[in-house]
C-alpha cells in the first residue's frame, strides 16, 4: 500500500464525512470559517479503529470527490487499536502545470482510496484512543500547514492500557479525577488551536453492547474535559454512525451494561 494513498485517504475523510452508509456530501467538516475550503493548506489526521467494538468505515468511495490536496498541507491516519500506529503523514507538494493535469492526478489518487481504506485495520487487542490522540498530535505538530484538523471516528470507549474503562464503574467515577491523573502522568497532549471533529461517540458494534444514555453522557463529559485540557476545540457530531464492526480477529473487552435508571 502506497504511503501517499494512505495520507490522501485521511484527507478525503476529513474533508467529507465519517458517517457509515447514512450521510453524503462534503460539508461535514468545516474549516475555521465554518465551511469546507479546499484552498486552505491543512494538516489533517484521521483516527479510527477498523476493528471490534464500533462500526467500521466501509463506504469512503462515496466521498472521494472531497479530497483536499492543497499544496502545503498533509494528511495521515492513526489506527486506534491497543497499540496505536500511524500511516503517513504525506505532504501535498505536487503542483501540476494546469488544471486538467491536476484534475487527472487527483482522480488517479481517488481511484486508489478504496483500497487504502480497506487496508487500514486494527491489529492489537483493545482500543487506546488516548494514546492515538497523542500520536496524532505529534503528526500534526510535524506539519507546517496553517490549519490543523483532527478527525475522530470512535465510540469514545477506551479499553487500552492508558485508561481501561472496562475496569471502572463509570457512572460512579469523576471524569475530572481521571483527567487529573492523566495530566500528572503527562498523558495529555498539547493540541493548542487544533479543530477536533468527533464522530460516533457512544455508537458501538461487535462485542460491545449498547451503551446507556448515562454512559454516553459520561463519555461526552470525559472527552470534553480531555480536549479542553489539551487546548483543542472539540465538536461532537450527532450524526448516527451505524453498521457492523470489522470482523478481522481484533477484540476489545466490552463495558459492563449499566443498570436501568432510577426515577424518583
Amino acid at each position: 500500500m502506497k504511503l501517499n494513498v494512505l495520507s490522501r485517504m485521511a484527507a478525503v475523510l476529513a474533508a467529507g464525512t465519517l458517517v457509515v452508509g447514512l450521510l453524503a456530501g462534503c460539508s461535514m467538516v468545516p474549516s475555521k470559517g465554518g465551511t469546507v475550503d479546499n484552498a486552505v493548506d491543512t494538516d489533517t489526521v484521521l483516527i479510527l479503529t477498523q476493528g471490534d467494538g464500533m462500526p467500521a468505515l466501509t463506504n469512503a468511495e462515496d466521498f472521494l470527490d472531497c479530497v483536499n490536496v492543497t499544496p502545503g498541507g498533509s494528511a495521515g491516519l492513526v489506527v486506534a487499536d491497543g497499540k496505536p500506529f500511524a500511516l503517513g503523514p504525506q505532504r501535498f507538494d505536487q503542483v501540476k502545470n494546469n488544471d486538467i493535469q491536476q484534475a487527472r492526478a487527483d482522480k488517479a489518487a481517488r481511484l486508489e482510496l478504496v483500497e487504502a481504506v480497506q487496508g487500514a485495520a486494527a491489529k492489537t487487542p483493545q482500543t487506546d484512543l488516548i494514546s492515538a490522540v497523542s500520536l496524532a498530535g505529534r503528526m500534526l505538530s510535524a506539519g507546517t500547514a496553517s490549519n490543523k484538523v483532527l478527525i475522530i471516528q470512535h465510540s469514545g470507549v477506551n479499553t487500552g492500557a492508558s485508561l481501561p474503562m472496562q475496569e471502572l464503574n463509570l457512572l460512579n467515577t469523576d471524569p475530572a479525577q481521571l483527567l487529573d491523573q492523566l495530566d500528572a502522568a503527562a498523558m495529555l497532549p498539547q493540541l493548542n488551536g487544533v479543530a477536533v471533529e468527533f464522530y460516533g461517540l457512544g455508537d458501538v458494534a461487535g462485542s460491545q453492547g449498547t451503551l446507556s444514555a448515562q454512559q454516553v453522557q459520561w463519555l461526552k463529559s470525559f472527552w470534553q474535559g480531555f480536549f479542553d485540557r489539551t487546548g483543542a476545540n472539540v465538536t461532537f457530531h450527532t450524526d448516527i454512525v451505524s453498521g457492523d464492526a470489522l470482523n478481522n480477529g481484533h477484540t476489545v473487552t466490552p463495558l459492563a451494561a449499566a443498570g436501568a435508571p432510577t426515577f424518583v
